[in-house]
């Protein structure tokens, strides 16, 4: 009697065990995309107009000092015109890491700009 009792009881907790739906599966994490090097500009109108103060000032790629991993793309006169979107930080330059994100999708540091103020950061 002990034994039909407890076969009973295995039988009625298989079928409770068979009868438990399954949980949904945990979903797969989404992968998250690679960084893009350049600062999205989220406010048009926090561009600033700033004065380039050292000839020959390098405009590079990212906000690195070294030109192995971050290209010089071009070079910008005494005196000339950048716009500027907004700001980061990186390597130091001159006394500064802050970096300038410009309107040509490159950076220079603030070490060559003048009174570079009210833009945003990146």
């Amino acid at each position: 009697m002990k034994f039909i009792f407890a076969t009973f009881l295995l039988s009625l907790l298989s079928i409770a065990i068979l009868a438990t739906p399954i949980a949904d599966p945990i979903p797969a994490p989404v992968p998250i995309p690679d960084a893009d090097p350049a600062p999205i500009l989220l406010d048009e109108r926090a561009s600033v107009t700033c004065a380039v103060t050292t000839a020959n000032a390098p405009r590079q790629s990212c906000a690195r000092a070294s030109t192995n991993t971050c290209p010089v793309t071009g070079r910008f006169a005494l005196g000339a015109s950048v716009t500027v979107r907004c700001y980061t930080w990186g390597d130091i330059v001159g006394s500064t890491s802050l970096w300038f994100y410009l309107s040509t999708s490159d950076f220079i540091a603030a070490a060559y700009v003048q009174n570079c103020y009210g833009m945003g950061p990146c």
